[in-house]
């Protein structure tokens, strides 16, 4: 069936000029864009004396020259910033040892603190050399009454962390001030979650004084070494040089002096570079072109919604490249995702989000030479995915999602922040980059979700091209066109109502679209409104109906009309062109059975008609339906209203019905039109058993007693 599907795709571009002429336009947008690109490549990689480089520049050629003077007393300033270090490691360890000492007094002081006064002096007396040697001030230890010994042991573990960590790196003179501020905001992290927090506090304090006396450095200026690595790396600077061709000049951030720009120029790097752009944009405007046609053909949407994704795809792989790896975040190419949704559904949310991978990874490599950093598109996808699911079980089936943006727009923010949560603590940044990188992730979804919501209002988009507002008026039981048909015929306005639940459930159950199904559902018996009385679902109990007093002929053709009635209707209140399509299509061209049996009859019994019998002016108009959703729509429109003539409402009976008018489709090849397999049709028909068996299940009845007591 899908060959068949791509082989009526090529007659019709073959057959078809539109197409060619939606390839041209597609062709010549792609073009524009690459020249686009190739334009923002100049300008956002420049290359221009005394600016900094956006990327290494290589050189295309070999070179060779002098260096200038500029140059030479240049590279002996970087050469004095370079100093040489020597690390004492035993000072290292005699301060980790008087910090253990420290800290093995306090836990004796709180020991004898409890045995009472004789034991305290004695202790004292014990350790006064201690007391001598870290100049300890006994009163400062009386806060050890009101911390516990767990306290004071993390306390301590806490200090030694910091402590054993800059002491391998060596700590300089100048580097205790800070250090002594970083032990005080990591104990902080610790004392204030403690429900001892304001002794904890008071203990912090003396515990920092007695620690700030015994910290001192043990890394070193060697000023002998740092010399001798001056003289022989000033030795080494070359005044006659010679650069080889690929060799980077000017590395990414650095300035481009006059020299290397010089250089650059008479190399013909320059000129390489501007020919590689141009290469880069003819290539950019290829992967353009198949993602624009890619998408045209999957999905079928206007040229403008399309070319709305290929920009904004191209908008976020300029970001991508454009913005420093910690601003990566910032990128809403959740608008990519949130508006192909919007657009056609999953199929083309997926399809744009892989060429969003594909075109900003090609522009990364166009530049860079590697791939984008891989932790980004981790988060990419692992976001995408939950979205995906969310769309995909949740919400595809809802007008909900279209009605209420804000609450996706919560539910979006609550997936970045477990995913980037996820993501610093995998990588060992939970604590310096959670604020910055979910206040960015937080800042792309509202960025995202705003540049959505306001381009799906103003392209129109909802589903197949029906925009959102109209959506919600076709969906509202109480417009005028809904109105009048509830009003002049209530049995028809009820019978759509159930066969827009039917097929909606059928729809998700197939994967088909259930909103579109249930507007067509809805709709597609309005011309039923002009002549209500003719149609049994409408006639009250005991009325007459009309058909009894009509000839077989006319009866048939009044039943026709209600087609082509509600066509005119559709157009009249300027319903969408796909509501036409759904009420042509529900009947397909199938024959009204009833009157043209009935016709056939009259002429065997009375020999009433002398001509012959044609089934052929029995038949509905059609066409015949050409989606899974109008296909839906006949099998679930057919079905519940011969369920009303059932005089058995059991799960057999109903199974058996819809299997006999499933099959008389088959035989009047209404289903070849649509690509749809058997176990499709097969999940339809358990679908639409189900629901109506459920909806005609008696209701238990109540004892007596129950229906006194007002139950």
């Amino acid at each position: 069936m899908y060959f068949l599907h791509i082989n009526k795709i090529i007659k019709n571009i073959k057959n078809q000029n539109d197409y060619v002429k939606i390839v041209l336009k597609i062709l010549l947008f792609s073009l524009f864009m690459g020249l686009v690109y190739y334009m923002y490549l100049l300008f956002y990689f420049p290359i221009q004396p005394n600016i900094y480089s956006k990327f290494n520049i290589i050189l295309s050629n070999d070179y060779k020259g002098y260096l200038d003077e500029n140059e030479y007393l240049k590279k002996i300033q970087d050469i004095y910033k370079i100093k040489e270090y020597d690390i004492d490691y035993s000072i290292a360890s005699k301060v980790i040892y008087d910090i253990d000492v420290f800290f093995s007094f306090q836990l004796g002081l709180k020991e004898n603190f409890q045995k009472g006064e004789k034991a305290l002096k004695d202790f004292l007396y014990q350790n006064r050399d201690k007391i001598g040697y870290f100049k300890i001030d006994i009163s400062d230890f009386e806060i050890l009454k009101r911390v516990n010994v767990q306290e004071m042991e993390l306390m301590k573990k806490l200090i030694m962390e910091k402590l054993e960590l800059h002491y391998r790196q060596g700590i300089m003179e100048d580097d205790v001030p800070a250090i002594l501020n970083e032990i005080d905001i990591h104990l902080d992290n610790y004392v204030k979650n403690t429900k001892n927090s304001k002794n904890m506090l008071d203990y912090k304090k003396i515990l920092l004084f007695y620690v700030a006396k015994v910290l001192f450095p043990n890394k070193f200026l060697n000023i002998s070494k740092t010399l001798e690595k001056h003289t022989e790396m000033i030795s080494k600077i070359p005044r006659i040089y010679s650069l080889n061709k690929g060799s980077v000049i000017v590395k990414k951030g650095q300035i481009i002096s006059d020299e290397a720009y010089r250089i650059i120029v008479e190399t013909g790097t320059k000129k390489d570079y501007n020919i590689k752009f141009m290469l880069y944009s003819f290539f950019i405007s290829f992967i353009l072109f198949l993602c624009s046609v890619s998408i045209f053909f999957i999905s079928k949407i206007g040229l403008k919604n399309i070319f709305f994704i290929v920009i904004f795809i191209f908008v976020s792989s300029v970001m991508l490249l454009s913005l420093d790896k910690s601003f990566y975040y910032l990128i809403p190419f959740w608008v990519v995702i949130l508006f192909s949704y919007f657009v056609n559904g999953v199929v083309l949310c997926s399809v744009s989000f892989i060429w969003y991978l594909v075109i900003s990874n090609i522009m990364y490599y166009q530049i860079w030479g590697n791939l984008v950093d891989v932790g980004f598109f981790l988060y990419s996808l692992f976001s995408f995915l939950f979205l995906f699911y969310f769309l995909y079980v949740y919400e595809r089936d809802r007008i909900y999602f279209l009605l209420n943006e804000f609450n996706l727009g919560f539910f979006v923010g609550i997936i970045f922040f477990i995913f980037v949560f996820f993501l610093l603590s995998y990588t060992g940044g939970l604590i310096d980059g959670l604020v910055n990188y979910f206040s960015f992730s937080l800042v792309s979804v509202i960025i995202s979700f705003v540049i959505s919501y306001f381009a799906i209002l103003i392209l129109g988009v909802g589903i197949e091209d029906i925009g959102i507002g109209k959506i919600r008026w076709l969906l509202d039981l109480n417009n005028p066109l809904l109105s009048d048909l509830s009003r002049l015929a209530p049995g028809t306005f009820n019978h759509s109502l159930r066969v827009s639940e039917l097929a909606e459930a059928c729809a998700k159950a197939i994967g088909a679209n259930p909103i579109l199904v249930k507007i067509g559902a809805l709709y597609h018996d309005i011309g039923k409104m002009n002549r209500p009385k003719y149609f049994a679902e409408n006639l009250v109990q005991g009325e007459k109906n009309p058909h009894d007093e009509r000839e077989p002929y006319l009866s048939a053709s009044i039943i026709k009309s209600h087609v082509t009635d509600g066509v005119k209707l559709a157009q009249k209140y300027n319903l969408p062109k796909i509501i036409e399509d759904f009420i042509k299509t529900h009947h397909g061209n199938t024959t009204i059975l009833y009157f043209y049996i009935k016709a056939k009859n009259m002429q065997n019994t009375s020999k009433k008609y002398s001509f012959e019998i044609k089934e052929e002016d029995f038949k509905y108009p059609g066409p015949k339906p050409k989606t899974k959703e109008m296909l839906i729509l006949m099998i679930c429109d057919s079905v519940e209203a011969a369920s009303r003539s059932l005089t058995e409402y059991s799960y057999s009976s109903i199974e058996k019905l819809t299997d006999n008018i499933v099959n008389r489709l088959i035989q009047e090849k209404q289903f070849s039109d649509v690509d749809i397999t058997f176990k499709e049709i097969g999940i339809i028909k358990d679908t639409l058993v189900k629901n109506l068996y459920i909806s005609y299940h008696v209701r238990l009845k109540y004892p007596s007693y129950a229906k006194k007591n007002g139950n």
